[in-house]
């Protein structure tokens, strides 16, 4: 595969969000939530989202909740961080790299710097490993040997999630007319037909099912090594919300009791990948109660400052309509300090192709709510918010740098090169100064520094109150398996390896009162991670004390894997100090419906974490908890759709759905 991609408040509070958007949150913890968790696409919990694994950090302002009834809603959001990729062009010797910011692109696809304005867009991607031929036609030139292809769903907040077949266990042939040496390097293939099947699953613990309406066929390598192609079919999660997805783009989102929300598409060309072929933008969405929501990309108010901004109208208290406006500008005209520069430049005069253009793409300048507040940003040359303004007047500023080499995040390896830029610096100005009530001050500062010790990556955030001789207030030392940087020695069929990315220990306090240590299971048995669990956390405070959680899952998804489900949990207390944990507090076992109710695991339904029973143990008592959902058939036969709305929703006769709490004991 040639392309690579990975408080402290004094006085008035300026840092709080206004209306309309989450409260603030600033979370070092990357998001890994232990398997089983997720049951839907989340919404934006804070602006920032920081992964301390990687140093990415991404903002999002929520604009608007899509609701109305039941479980299907969704926020859109407008994401500020776009993400440097860099890739090979082309093959053999003759191969250059040229480096982008998605979604914005040096040299095109300029989509107001937002990417995807909706629920997000699904379709197919084929990876490839690669071999340079000795002899034959291609002498001297790569060629694709073996392959594997992935569903990516690309969520609301630009990340991007794999759902790997369910036949496969590890990276499957490649195409069969290209699979013998001697056909490899004499011969190229005219067809790609290989086919995954029609069932995909995540591998990441979240468990979302991905039912094609086609077979998913094998895509040609394109210059940068990889293929796509657009996708039909069905996106279930395991809260029973099923997203209809046609020709890649998400038509339709459906609760388990029918509540429907449809979607149109019929604004300017989007993309969420070089080569896959360009998506019509969201333009309305129409939830379960008939409310309409219209997103104009070229909304005018003659009000000066938004001729021809974007739009975003829907219905707001007895019918009044609300409008929140993204108005957007050129990076150059929106730098905190310098200026524009071209790509050589931003990356040190890196071995990256260059057209000598400046690096000027449209970004947005800022965000006016229905209420007139505003979110203002200012940003650095590479497209990077340097300085985010909140409506109450505080703002938060940003530094970025290189997470390894000396490119300015420009780093090559053995099977690739990539972007590798992080968070180093958090400053927030939160307080007006006692002594002057219109001067905003410097209210803490937060550091994060990297380190890469044999097979581990730690991020050590520390925050310092300038106000108070800049004395640490905080400090916590995330350490995790692997380094962003392993995917340069990855091929396009390479697999994450079992501990890559996870925290395994967590230590805070300055100098440090509590060590948290997280161990993982691996439901693969090929040293892939695969759904991985949890199993246990042990916590050592500063008097040496540890206490213990013990975590069993379930193993009956495919190929004996793990629906992500937590069957037995065992709670130790604090144990001597300097010796073992101590003694069992108590043991909560769980028995969940599809264990005897198989309908509920099926792909169309994937009701999997749904609970039966619950028997909590303690040294001397124990209490059983009993749920029953719906009718006594028990989703026995399988329903042919989850609901009793058809779609549209005013014909929706009976929200007595599957799978609703019927009684709890």
């Amino acid at each position: 595969m040639r392309i690579r991609t990975g408080k402290v408040c004094l006085g008035v509070c300026l840092l709080c969000l206004a209306p309309f958007a989450a409260d603030a949150q600033y979370s070092t913890m990357p998001a890994i939530t232990p398997a089983g968790v997720a049951t839907a696409p989340a919404s934006s919990a804070s602006f920032e989202q920081y992964n301390s694994f990687n140093g990415a950090l991404g903002l999002s302002i929520p604009l608007h909740h899509i609701g109305g009834r039941g479980e299907g809603g969704f926020d859109l959001v407008w994401n500020l961080q776009p993400n440097w990729i860099a890739a090979y062009n082309g093959t053999g010797p003759t191969s250059f790299i040229v480096a982008e910011q998605y979604p914005t692109g040096a040299s095109g696809n300029n989509q107001n710097s937002s990417g995807l304005i909706g629920p997000g867009a699904v379709y197919i991607r084929t990876g490839y490993t690669w071999q340079v031929c000795t002899s034959g036609y291609y002498n001297g030139i790569d060629r694709p040997s073996t392959s594997a292809t992935t569903i990516t769903f690309v969520m609301p907040n630009g990340g991007q999630l794999s759902l790997m077949d369910t036949t496969s266990t590890t990276a499957a042939s490649g195409p069969s007319r290209s699979t013998a040496s001697a056909n490899l390097c004499n011969a190229q293939p005219t067809e790609w037909d290989v086919s995954r099947g029609t069932s995909f699953r995540s591998t990441d613990g979240s468990q979302i099912q991905f039912n094609a309406s086609a077979n998913v066929q094998e895509q040609a390598p394109n210059d940068h090594g990889y293929g796509v192609a657009q996708v039909s079919g069905t996106l279930v999660f395991p809260s029973g919300v099923v997203y209809t997805v046609q020709n890649s783009q998400i038509t339709s989102i459906q609760d388990r009791n029918g509540n429907y929300t449809s979607l149109l598409y019929n604004g300017p060309t989007t993309y969420v990948d070089w080569y896959l072929n360009g998506l019509s933008a969201l333009t309305q969405v129409t939830d379960p109660l008939g409310n309409v929501t219209k997103i104009n990309y070229a909304y005018s108010d003659n009000s000066g400052d938004c001729n021809s901004c974007i739009g975003i109208t829907y219905p707001g208290y007895g019918g009044a309509t609300r409008v929140v406006k993204v108005l957007t500008g050129a990076l150059g005209n929106t730098l905190l300090s310098g200026g524009t520069e071209t790509v050589t430049q931003l990356f040190n005069s890196a071995p990256i192709f260059d057209n000598g253009a400046q690096y000027n793409p449209t970004v947005a300048m800022a965000i006016v709510m229905p209420d007139n507040s505003q979110y203002s940003f200012l940003y650095n040359s590479y497209g990077e918010v340097a300085q985010l303004t909140l409506p109450t007047g505080g703002y938060i500023q940003y530094v970025y740098g290189a997470g390894s080499g000396s490119n300015n995040g420009f780093v090559s390896g053995s099977n690739g090169v990539m972007i590798y830029r992080r968070l180093q610096k958090r400053s927030e100005y939160g307080s007006y100064n006692p002594n002057n009530s219109t001067q905003v001050i410097l209210s803490s500062v937060t550091t994060h520094t990297v380190a890469y010790p044999t097979g581990q990556t730690t991020d050590t955030v520390q925050t310092q109150d300038p106000n108070n001789g800049n004395a640490v207030v905080a400090q916590t030392v995330h350490t995790f398996g692997g380094s962003p940087t392993d995917t340069l020695t990855m091929t396009g069929t390479s697999c994450i390896s079992v501990n890559e990315g996870l925290e395994t220990t967590t230590a805070s306090g300055y100098p440090a009162l509590r060590t948290v240590t997280n161990v993982y299971s691996n439901s693969s048995s090929n040293g892939c991670q695969t759904n991985p669990q949890l199993t246990s956390v042990t916590t050592k405070n500063d008097t040496g004390q540890q206490s213990e959680i013990v975590y069993t899952w379930d193993s009956n998804g495919p190929n004996n894997s793990s629906y992500g489900n937590i069957t037995d949990e065992k709670d130790y207390d604090w144990g001597a100090a300097g010796g073992a944990v101590g003694g069992m507090l108590r043991e909560i076992a769980t028995r969940y419906q599809y264990q005897d109710y198989p309908n509920y695991n099926l792909p169309q339904v994937n009701l999997i974490h749904l609970p039966e029973t619950k028997t909590i143990s303690g040294p001397t008592a124990a209490a059983t908890t009993t749920w029953r959902y719906d009718e006594a058939g028990q989703l026995d036969p399988a329903p042919t759709m989850i609901g009793n709305c058809t779609n549209s929703f005013n014909n929706c006769t009976n929200n007595y759905g599957p799978a609703n709490i019927f009684a709890v004991t």
